[in-house]
C-alpha cells in the first residue's frame, strides 16, 4: 500500500467523539489562564500546564471523573496550539472554538444556537473587553521574562517574547498576540 492511496482513505477526523461535561467545559473554561497569574510565576511550567494542573486538581477534589479531568487538562494546555485544539472533539475543541470566537478569531454559526444562547450571545458583545489583549500578553510576557523557560520558541508565549524583545517600548496589545488565533 503506498502512501497517496492511504492518505485518502484517512477519515476527516478519526477522533472519537467526547461528550461534553458542563461542570467540566466551566472549570477549564474559567481556570484555562490561571497559570498566569504572579502566584505561579516561579514555576518552570508554562502556564497552560500550570493552569491545567490547577484545574485538574480541583476537579479530582470535587470527586470528578479521571476521564473528565483529562478531557479539561488537556482542553487547558492545548488552548494556545491553533490548528490543533479546534480539531478536537469534546471539551478540548469546544473550549478553543470559545476562545476564538471570544477573540473573533471564528464566527459563531447561528444556526447551531438556541434563541437564548444568541442572545447570551448578543449580551456579551456588549461587555466591556477591559484591554483583556494588553493584559493577557503583558503577564504572559512578564512570567517568560522571569523564567524562560515557559517561553520555548515555537509557542504562542515564545513568539509573544520575541516580539516584545524586538521592541519593548510598545504601547499596547503584543503585536504577536493574535499568532495564537
Amino acid at each position: 500500500m503506498n502512501a497517496s492511496s492511504n492518505e485518502n482513505s484517512l477519515p476527516t477526523n478519526p477522533v472519537k467523539t467526547i461528550r461534553i461535561a458542563d461542570h467540566v467545559l466551566f472549570v477549564a473554561c474559567i481556570l484555562h489562564d490561571i497559570g498566569i497569574t504572579e502566584k505561579y510565576d516561579s514555576l518552570p511550567r508554562r502556564f497552560e500546564v500550570t493552569s491545567a494542573d490547577e484545574a485538574a486538581n480541583l476537579l479530582r477534589s470535587n470527586g470528578v471523573d479521571e476521564d473528565s479531568i483529562r478531557e479539561a487538562w488537556l482542553a487547558i494546555s492545548l488552548h494556545s496550539s491553533p490548528g490543533i485544539a479546534e480539531c478536537l472533539p469534546g471539551t478540548v475543541g469546544a473550549m478553543r472554538k470559545a476562545i476564538m470566537a471570544e477573540f473573533g478569531a471564528m464566527d459563531v454559526p447561528a444556526n447551531e444556537l438556541s434563541e437564548e444562547e444568541r442572545e447570551l450571545l448578543l449580551d456579551g458583545q456588549d461587555l466591556e473587553r477591559l484591554d483583556i489583549e494588553t493584559e493577557l500578553g503583558d503577564a504572559i510576557v512578564r512570567q517568560c521574562r522571569k523564567t524562560r523557560k515557559k517561553a520555548p520558541s515555537a509557542s504562542w508565549p515564545g513568539v509573544m517574547l520575541r516580539s516584545f524583545e524586538q521592541d519593548p517600548e510598545h504601547v499596547g496589545a503584543n503585536k504577536a498576540f493574535w499568532d495564537c488565533s
